[in-house]
């Protein structure tokens, strides 16, 4: 009878821990578009936080900040009932905001995810080489100045904890900020927002523009890049697919249904 009593108690302190962190990740400022049965929550960067709210949802030195998107809800027709995808309850909890993985949902980056300033051999979708790894003017900066990373801001050279004075960019550790990123907001049209933001060090510029519309049951989310410096560059960039449903992890259950009919092809 103990032993029940004590599972029982141990899982109304779960249910109580996720409803207050819940509560506690809504309150970081974000936006959200609502169109049918769909609502997404778009998680926006600390230049756009209002006086005496929370700080970003995501401050940290990898990922796009205008990029954080999920919380996505969707009623269920059948039983009325709310599907929460995309959500901030499977990745990298408890949350982090200033930590490099800390993203959600669709968190995107201009790199490959890996170490060093350039990307590995033959990189990005044509395979060639030459390309950036979302870094720009990092071999230029001295240890302790500044260089950029796409998305990001300027960031400073040797301030990560797994740097030293003579290693590459590292693309998982979190850098120091040269000065805090600057991101603008607007709302173009009905159910969609635009965000931009640019950044400048020495030779090197750039400018991202962020739109995300909610048409129907079908979310378009736009990236423009464009080069603001003297200095011509080549970058990958890459959205991540951070999925889950009602807390679930990708595992056994799911299924996928591609609406494609098989064929089969003759190997050699």
């Amino acid at each position: 009878m103990m032993e029940n009593s004590s599972s029982l108690l141990l899982l109304r302190l779960l249910l109580l821990l996720a409803v207050f962190l819940n509560q506690f990740v809504s309150s970081y400022p974000n936006v959200t578009l609502k169109s049918g049965d769909l609502a997404v929550t778009i998680y926006l960067p600390s230049s756009l936080a209002q006086n005496g709210s929370n700080g970003a949802y995501y401050e940290g030195s990898r990922f796009e900040h205008g990029s954080m998107i999920g919380s996505i809800t969707r009623k269920n027709k059948n039983n009325n009932q709310n599907h929460v995808l995309y959500g901030t309850d499977t990745w990298r909890v408890p949350h982090d905001p200033a930590w490099p993985e800390s993203g959600v949902g669709l968190a995107s980056e201009f790199g490959v995810g890996d170490n060093g300033d350039f990307c590995p051999y033959r990189c990005g979708w044509y395979g060639v080489n030459n390309v950036t790894n979302g870094v720009l003017g990092f071999n230029e900066a001295r240890h302790g100045e500044a260089f950029l990373k796409i998305g990001v801001g300027a960031l400073i050279k040797g301030s990560c904890p797994a740097c030293d004075s003579i290693s590459g960019y590292k693309f998982n550790s979190p850098y120091k900020f040269e000065s805090l990123p600057r991101w603008t907001m607007s709302q173009p049209s009905v159910g969609t927002i635009a965000m931009q933001h640019e950044a400048h060090v020495k030779n090197y510029g750039y400018r991202i523009q962020k739109n995300i519309r909610l048409d129907g049951n079908t979310l378009y989310v736009t990236t423009t890049l464009v080069n603001l410096g003297i200095e011509p560059f080549s970058t990958v960039w890459y959205s991540h697919h951070f999925f889950s449903c009602d807390g679930r992890h990708i595992g056994a259950g799911y299924e996928v249904d591609m609406d494609l009919r098989a064929s089969s092809y003759p190997i050699g």
